[in-house]
């Protein structure tokens, strides 16, 4: 009744769920709780957890699709923002950067993070990278 799910096969969405609950939450009454209440199928290679850098890059190019079909099929509920949009990306571009040790990547999406960051710190030069690396790997927890 709330989703054409035709414009999903259209434009190739990552994925189904967070759309159809945003078209239904416009119609229905709905409650969200602030926590996670379940977890399943965790994964080192998923959809939310790509072990490539294009392949990440694709997936939050589909999902600015996905951010601007809403914000088109609800002008008066949500608004496009093309800033907002980049800081959120480029905090996840650093994350993944800084998981997989890449200092010329992480220095970059470093210096797009528009409001800095304990993370956006570490970026500025390899020094401080490296060491960032070093004392988060040693207190990590091993499996």
């Amino acid at each position: 009744k709330y989703v054409n799910l035709d414009d999903y096969i259209k434009y190739n969405f990552p994925t189904q769920d967070w759309v159809t609950w945003m078209q239904i939450a416009k119609f229905t009454k709905f409650f969200h709780l602030p926590v996670s209440t379940a977890t399943y199928c965790v994964s080192d290679i998923s959809v939310t957890r790509s072990s490539s850098f294009n392949n990440l890059t694709e997936r939050y190019e589909r999902e600015k699709m996905m951010y601007k079909y809403v914000c088109e099929k609800f002008p008066t509920d949500v608004k496009y923002d093309e800033a907002r949009w980049n800081e959120h990306v480029n905090k996840i571009f650093l994350a993944f950067s800084l998981n997989t040790g890449d200092f010329k990547r992480a220095k970059f999406y470093g210096k797009q993070i528009q409001k800095p960051t304990v993370r956006v710190f570490f970026t500025k030069n390899k020094l401080l990278f490296y060491t960032f690396l070093f004392f988060r790997n040693i207190f990590s927890i091993k499996k």
